[in-house]
């Protein structure tokens, strides 16, 4: 079920619809203190609870930052590998996790019309305002006590 959208809300109210999204409890929120307290629970929830329920298996930190980033990309073209390397993961790994994001409904991706970019894909945050609280979500993700370090080299 998508969220409201502007032909189903009154005139005037296209500022409200973008500063709190269309999911109906962000948006008819009593005020925006508690807009923004659902909006962050919703986004801690997919990371830590709904991404590993659905058997994705990702680190919700890493998912954080990834989605963060992708969010800087709204509506350009994708470079996996760019955003791979700020990561320090592998472009396959960047193409997994924006799979998980699309299969989860969360960003559509785009087909470029320029035929010529046919490996590339734009990605479009479907509610573009989430990105503005993911920052601040994966700052208290990284906060939390962590797990012991695998044996991966690079975290020796």
């Amino acid at each position: 079920m998508r969220g409201f959208d502007l032909n189903e809300l009154p005139d005037g109210t296209q500022d409200k619809l973008w500063q709190r999204g269309g999911f109906p409890r962000s948006y008819l929120a009593a005020d925006d203190e508690s807009s923004v307290a659902w909006r962050k629970n919703f986004i801690r929830t997919f990371l830590e609870r709904d991404l590993a329920a659905l058997g994705f298996g990702l680190s919700p930190a890493l998912m954080g930052r990834f989605w963060t980033m992708l969010a800087h990309y709204h509506a350009q073209l994708w470079n996996g590998s760019e955003i791979a390397a700020s990561l320090g993961v592998a472009p396959n790994t960047a193409r997994a996790y924006l799979d998980a994001l699309e299969q989860t409904y969360m960003i559509r991706r785009l087909l470029p019309r320029n035929t010529s970019h046919h490996e590339l894909t734009t990605s479009h945050q479907t509610d573009g305002e989430y990105a503005v609280f993911i920052w601040r979500l994966v700052d208290s993700l990284e906060n939390r006590p962590r797990r012991k370090p695998s044996a991966h080299p690079r975290n020796r």
